[in-house]
């Protein structure tokens, strides 16, 4: 009677000798890696953080960098939709950054428009 044959080899390596074997349940130290392309590292667009850093401007100091944040949020965001398979680590800042950037525009073009109004009404008064 002969032996059956082995089961296929699934990754496990036997300790060398003198080495202990691992723990019940771990894989084995002295197997290979595996997938080494299981992980990829994320991405970081550059035009997300700049919008988030002109939005941050615009709505506290400089009210001309809100359009500006606002459109590169927003093409940094279709950028990102256009490529699904990266993993992009700052997709929140393009979001943060257009939103800003669209808050900031309204608002202060409103207090703009308030203020010519309040101009004009006052030069056809006088």
């Amino acid at each position: 009677m002969s032996m059956p044959p082995l089961p296929p080899s699934s990754g496990y390596q036997a300790p060398p000798p003198g080495y202990p074997a691992p723990y019940p349940g771990h894989p084995s130290p002295y197997a290979g890696p595996p997938n080494p392309q299981a992980w990829i590292p994320p991405i970081s667009h550059p035009r997300a953080t700049t919008s988030l850093t002109l939005g941050l401007i615009g709505f506290m100091l400089c009210v001309f960098t809100c359009p500006v944040a606002w459109y590169m949020g927003h093409t940094a965001g279709r950028d990102m939709d256009a490529q699904p398979g990266v993993f992009w680590s700052n997709r929140d800042h393009a979001k943060i950054g257009k939103i800003l950037g669209m808050v900031g525009t309204l608002f202060f073009g409103g207090i703009f428009m308030l203020w010519a109004g309040a101009v004009i009404l006052s030069i056809a008064a006088g």
